[in-house]
């Protein structure tokens, strides 16, 4: 039967406990400032200066999506170091940040996708896990294709480098594309150049994309609408909110990310 331990027996094993409970409480505090509300005057979340302005918007179902997965993109980027905004807009653009909709295409649930697993083949399948793993595949492919490191996200250019790899691997940077041609990349930015772009009719894009036009908001004017002032106000409290936007037209789901 057991009998418990003493005073002294015991408090090398408590003062362990206190340890691992500081510890971890030290590291979810560290989370919650980072990720916390930014201040009024539009200083993004992070310390971005290249962050700039775009015209695209988000649909109030979206908006109310993204409030309520914010705890998982923020413990998926815990995990990760990619930031929570890359983790929710690469979200929006494969599946509408339809909770149960994975990361990598928008067209599988997560439950059905063993890409979700985390550890890999664990048979672990949630929204977290499938957040680590495509943040973890947004780093291998930034660094692979652009030499990137997305986890510093420090110029504009690396972070458009960092979307496009995701979504379409070498395919562009093999054929001489750039960022600034993929309207998973940039569409919606601004109302010029960047409106309801085109698919590149070429090598660039798979054949069931070429020369169509995209009217969803890109990855990168998302990430935008989650740093300003009026985007998103209150991700660290999950009672976060959005200025208004228009419905969209688009459906939802991916345009095939991921792709090697």
């Amino acid at each position: 039967m057991h009998k418990g331990c003493g005073l002294a027996a015991c408090a090398p094993i408590v003062g362990c406990f206190v340890i691992v409970a500081l510890l971890g409480l030290s590291i979810f505090t560290a989370a919650n400032i980072m990720f916390k509300a930014k201040p009024a005057a539009g200083v993004p979340t992070l310390n971005l200066p290249w962050i700039d302005s775009t015209t695209a918007t988000i649909p109030a179902d979206i908006q109310e999506k993204i409030d309520d997965n914010w705890a998982e993109y923020v413990a998926a980027s815990v995990v990760t170091l990619v930031d929570p905004r890359i983790i929710a807009a690469l979200h929006y653009r494969e599946a509408s940040n339809n909770p149960e909709i994975t990361l990598w295409d928008g067209t599988m649930r997560i439950a059905d996708d063993p890409r979700c697993d985390w550890p890999e083949n664990s048979g672990i399948r949630n929204l977290t896990t499938c957040s680590i793993r495509a943040a973890n595949h947004i780093k291998s492919m930034a660094q692979g294709v652009y030499e990137v490191d997305i986890t510093l996200i420090n110029t504009k250019d690396s972070l458009q480098k960092g979307f496009l790899s995701y979504n379409r691997g070498y395919m562009y940077k093999n054929n001489g594309c750039t960022p600034d041609q993929s309207p998973y990349v940039m569409n919606q930015y601004d109302n010029g150049t960047y409106k309801d772009m085109i698919w590149p009719d070429n090598e660039c894009e798979p054949p069931g994309t070429r020369g169509r036009q995209d009217s969803r908001p890109g990855a990168y004017p998302v990430f935008l609408i989650l740093s300003q002032a009026g985007g998103y106000s209150d991700p660290g409290g999950g009672g976060g909110g959005f200025s208004g936007g228009e419905e969209e037209p688009g459906g939802s789901g991916g345009s095939g990310g991921g792709a090697d």
